[in-house]
């Protein structure tokens, strides 16, 4: 570990953070971070090494950077690709105004009954009071003048910072927090269960000297095969957009309609995905199972939902609150795998977690698990004492925190354990806590701030900071340098990212209005589900009661939603059941993670390259034997190469043509 490169994967950092909002919401295109797997960051760390290799070559010198340099600024970035996305900064500023903004025309969010704006602590939105337009309006419709663009000064920064002063510091506890986590279950996963972490491996062999036998892969002729054809394919795709009078883009979609057709109970429904050569990269690196489990359930989840359609049953619907089966169902599978991990690790953890608070201990623990540990639970102490600051019950508040660690360290282990790069939650703390506890216990104080809070920090988990650190730390690991050290810079990333990120996210929606995307659009469920259950608890007669109850006086009215409680007891025992026959039976063909995507889009979206890649793997083994499976890797790196890559290119393209031409792009 060098100076130059932890200084270089800071100010990548800082540059990510700085263009994310910019590249995704005022130039229009694919955006910057995607998810767990971003183009900008492993894309750029081919282009990088090719470039200084070939620099280096024609001057006759030695490679400027190491390995293990490259891993640590490799690790850094990606420490600072949670934060000015989706998984943490886009979603803050709608959380903290859109209330404002669905009171004005949503019926019923401003009555003598319920007000949702004043069910809100102060302290979690934007001060509007005297806005002449400025506030509110300027952030819809944003201040610029065509292309003249406004002043830094421009934006009202003194009505933000009221609620500024309680969101920064509540997402960056959040975030350390994780860190210290990511930095405490790193050995348990990368050494003592030895996951495979697909992502980190293809990263790993991308570095000089990595590949097959010690040799740099970028000299084999299977890589540069790989490569070379996935990028010429996707090129063709990307310019056929530009020029669809020239060229013919090649057709990846895969249409499995006609297969659903044939039954009739199914109601004409099917899919229709692209083919990603990174996913089938990824796939040859799994466990048979894994990808076979993750790529299948989709299609076993859609035909069992259907089924239980055609007797009355409906597993989907609900809004931002839930209020149904999915809800359960997804939070089951979560929880299902989060109590494995925890059995499997449970001596390691306890005991670090005992030197974490000064208990005696008769094993030695880890210096980085504990120094995890404590940063873990220092974080976690704040972000637990913010939410009781602004109003909530201490109980209410540390579920509300064990609800968001256990699925920031699900997505994390996931996707350390699978490679799944797109991830989604289709549950909330809130909607999970209404379920188990009933309306009148929790009631639509309580409930309003959870909704919000759960807004900020778990809209979109699948850009979950943690696990993008996960991977970072097994770069470093692989790459033979400190963790540790890593582990204690990481901290640095958000100190420093998010206040970048969220100036950023500021200025330009005030300079171009605020983009009509997720994190805006779902911020009209809080108040308008608040309301509903508050006229429902209203005609009940129950509604002065739940806004009464305070502590442990809301236990004593507890009624749990029995249907769905059951169908997470179910879901969770099926997937502690699934994870226990893994690991006692060789010939067990699934595995629990497949619990974690059930019919989600995220899952349908990765599935028939998972099988395609889980075939590929398993026809080379069986006609090959494992000297062909090994000498054909070099060939899938080269596949997840290309894509990145490929990825990669017309984001530049995009942002020289907007900076040129001052004209939106095409996507790529």
């Amino acid at each position: 570990m060098t100076i130059r490169s932890i200084v270089l994967g800071l100010v990548a950092g800082a540059i990510i953070s700085a263009v994310c909002f910019f590249n995704d919401a005022v130039i229009g295109q694919s955006m910057l971070i995607p998810h767990q797997f971003p183009p900008v960051v492993y894309g750029s760390l081919v282009a990088a090494v090719l470039l200084v290799g070939l620099i280096c070559h024609a001057l006759g010198r030695k490679m400027a950077f190491t390995g293990a340099e490259w891993a640590v600024s490799a690790a850094l970035c990606l420490a600072s690709c949670g934060i000015p996305s989706w998984g943490l900064v886009q979603t803050v500023p709608p959380t903290a105004i859109m209330t404002h903004h669905y009171a004005r025309f949503e019926p019923g969010w401003q009555s003598e009954r319920v007000n949702v704006v004043e069910l809100v602590p102060e302290r979690m939105l934007v001060d509007v009071s005297g806005d002449d337009g400025t506030v509110l309006n300027g952030y819809l419709n944003g201040l610029g003048d065509g292309t003249k663009h406004i002043p830094i000064s421009a934006v009202p920064w003194a009505a933000w910072a009221p609620a500024l002063w309680f969101w920064v510091p509540f997402i960056l506890s959040l975030t350390v927090a994780t860190f210290g986590l990511a930095a405490l279950v790193h050995r348990q996963w990368a050494h003592h269960e030895v996951l495979p972490y697909p992502i980190t491996v293809f990263a790993h062999a991308l570095l000089p000297g990595n590949g097959e036998d010690g040799e740099s892969i970028y000299r084999n002729r299977l890589f540069w095969l790989g490569a070379l054809g996935v990028t010429a394919v996707t090129m063709n795709n990307y310019l056929a957009r530009w020029l669809p009078e020239l060229l013919i883009a090649i057709d990846l979609r895969v249409n499995l309609s006609p297969f659903y057709e044939l039954l009739p109970f199914l109601n004409g429904q099917g899919y229709q995905y692209s083919i990603s050569f990174a996913v089938i990269g990824l796939a040859y690196f799994l466990q048979t199972r894994v990808s076979m489990s993750v790529g299948l359930m989709p299609y076993i989840y859609t035909g069992i939902s259907l089924i239980l359609m055609s007797y009355g049953v409906s597993l989907g619907g609900g809004d931002h609150m839930g209020g149904s089966y999915n809800t359960f169902l997804y939070a089951g599978g979560y929880t299902g795998v989060f109590l494995l991990l925890l059995h499997s690790g449970r001596h390691y953890y306890w005991n670090a977690l005992r030197h974490g608070i000064c208990l005696p201990s008769d094993q030695e623990a880890d210096e980085q698990a504990v120094w995890g540990m404590r940063v873990f639970l220092a974080g976690m102490l704040v972000f637990v004492g913010l939410l009781v600051w602004i109003g909530l019950d201490w109980q209410l508040a540390l579920l509300f925190a064990v609800i968001t660690v256990i699925t920031l360290v699900v997505i994390s282990r996931a996707v350390a354990e699978t490679g799944a790069f797109v991830f989604g939650t289709f549950f909330l703390p809130a909607a999970l806590l209404l379920g188990f506890m009933g309306h009148v216990a929790v009631g639509p104080e309580a409930l309003i701030i959870m909704s919000l809070a759960g807004s900020a920090v778990l809209l979109a988990p699948g850009w979950a900071p943690m696990a993008f650190v996960v991977q970072g730390l097994k770069l470093v690991d692989l790459a033979e340098t400190s963790v540790f050290r890593t582990a204690k810079w990481s901290l640095v990333v958000p100190v420093l990212c998010i206040p970048i990120a969220l100036g950023a996210t500021l200025y330009w929606s005030y300079d171009q209005g605020a983009p009509r995307k997720w994190p805006m659009v779902a911020n009209q469920y809080p108040g308008r589900d608040t309301v509903g259950i508050s006229n429902r608890l209203d005609g009940q007669g129950t509604l002065e009661t739940a806004k009464s109850l305070q502590g442990f006086g809301r236990f004593l009215h507890i009624c749990p939603d029995k249907p769905r409680v059951a169908a997470f007891v179910i879901i969770t025992a099926l997937a502690i059941l699934c994870g226990l026959c893994s690991r006692w039976f060789t010939w067990w063909p699934f595995h629990p993670v497949m619990f974690l995507f059930l019919g989600s889009f995220h899952g349908q979206q990765i599935s028939v390259s998972l099988l395609l890649g889980c075939a590929l793997k398993a026809s080379v083994i069986r006609y090959g034997g494992a000297a062909l499976y090994k000498r054909l890797k070099p060939l899938m790196v080269g596949l997840i190469a290309g894509s990145v890559l490929s990825a990669l290119i017309p984001m530049v393209v995009g942002l020289l043509y907007f900076v040129i031409t001052g004209m939106q792009p095409v996507r790529g």
